[in-house]
């Protein structure tokens, strides 16, 4: 979702995109307000915002709305510098398109996250190509937690309201880079009696758009032993009653054994 029109929270990255060889590139500098508090360890939601941005941006021009999307992590990410990503497609349809999405630091030859997206393969109108459009950097000055003002109405979830700036612009619907954001700190937040965890898996599918809110996210624990915790994440619209709006799978690891409090990703 990747619209020079979309308001604060996607811009706030202020992710630089590129074509190069027929692939779209981006890279993001790592922001201080991107880590879990009190770590240098990004958020597996910001990673996800990132996917959102270049998954969604081929070379023929933007993409909405999202409909799946999973980050994976498969080492540790860097505390800082930039992220490179590359915009790999695995179909593109009539009506569908799929791509995967490593994650880089600058400098490594191996991804530290793997991720696949899956879209509408309905192109943004209006919108042009990327390449042409101005980088996305409108809201470098604003704070990501601001934006969010999270709420934690009980022991297992997390809740925001929503407004334009969080917002997805065409669709009328909150960000689903803020849905995989919300879905990470409603599992954090079961997991809380258990000890700090991080997510190291999100898995998400986006079901229907939210039209009133506030969007609230359930987790619910599945599983817990010593190396990891598994749990289910529903989000739901809470100004349409019965209105699911996405669900998650999260894998969770205990702060200290993910590599807390975090720790920076050496080139390879």
């Amino acid at each position: 979702m990747t619209a020079s029109f979309l308001p604060g929270f996607i811009h706030a990255y202020g992710t630089k995109l590129w074509v190069e060889e027929g692939r779209t590139h981006g890279s993001c500098a790592v922001r201080p307000d991107m880590l879990v508090p009190g770590t240098d360890r990004i958020r597996i939601g910001h990673l996800a915002s990132l996917v959102d941005i270049v998954g969604g941006s081929p070379p023929h021009g933007p993409l909405l709305p999202t409909l799946d999307l999973r980050v994976q992590l498969l080492g540790p990410p860097p505390t800082a510098g930039e992220l490179q990503l590359v915009n790999e497609p695995l179909k593109s349809s009539q009506r569908f398109f799929v791509a995967e999405v490593p994650i880089r630091a600058d400098g490594a030859s191996r991804p530290f996250a793997s991720s696949t997206i899956t879209f509408m393969n309905d192109r943004v109108p209006g919108v042009p190509e990327v390449g042409t459009a101005p980088p996305l950097t409108d809201g470098a000055g604003l704070s990501f937690h601001d934006m969010l003002a999270v709420r934690y109405p009980d022991a297992c979830s997390a809740e925001i309201s929503w407004e334009p700036r969080i917002g997805n612009g065409p669709h009328g619907t909150v960000l689903g880079a803020v849905q995989s954001l919300l879905a990470e700190l409603a599992a954090e937040h079961a997991l809380a009696p258990r000890g700090r965890h991080v997510v190291t898996d999100l898995d998400m599918r986006f079901l229907n758009r939210v039209k009133v809110g506030p969007v609230r996210a359930r987790a619910e624990v599945l599983e817990v032993d010593a190396g990891h915790a598994s749990l289910r994440v529903e989000l739901a619209d809470e100004g349409s009653p019965g209105r699911r709006v996405a669900f998650a799978y999260a894998l969770c690891r205990p702060l200290a054994e993910a590599g807390g409090p975090g720790h920076a990703a050496a080139p390879t």
